[in-house]
């Protein structure tokens, strides 16, 4: 059996795109991205690290009836940042990113090549 809200059809959602500003503060050992979000909430919000070392911030939230503002920001994440120690803070607008860069110089090893090949 179909359900229908008070029998009317319900009222489809009209999404108006945002595009965030952002900024970097440099630190020696971490840098922090900052990303603005006026009138976004922490609950309104996600913040994913995916595999292919991509950072994916999205969000949505009502503006008024139908109307929703929403935004999706992809930033690619430098070899010299470490995936795992990537943290956000959004305890205030705006929302805090921060990134640790790895202690040591990371090396790669190639099979033809004995020595190591350092990427900063």
């Amino acid at each position: 059996m179909e359900s229908r809200p008070n029998g009317k059809a319900a009222a489809a959602r009209v999404h108006e795109e945002f595009e965030p500003s952002t900024d970097w503060i440099r630190e020696p050992g971490a840098d922090t991205l900052r990303i603005y979000l006026p009138g976004f909430k922490k609950e309104q919000l996600k913040v994913q690290v995916t595999s292919s070392r991509v950072l994916r911030v999205s969000g949505e939230r009502q503006l008024s009836g139908t109307r929703w503002s929403t935004f999706r920001k992809e930033i690619p994440i430098s070899s010299n940042y470490d995936t795992n120690e990537i943290a956000a803070s959004s305890a205030s607008n705006p929302i805090k990113v921060g990134f640790s860069l790895y202690a040591e110089p990371r090396c790669i090893w190639f099979s033809r090549t004995p020595n190591p090949i350092e990427v900063g």
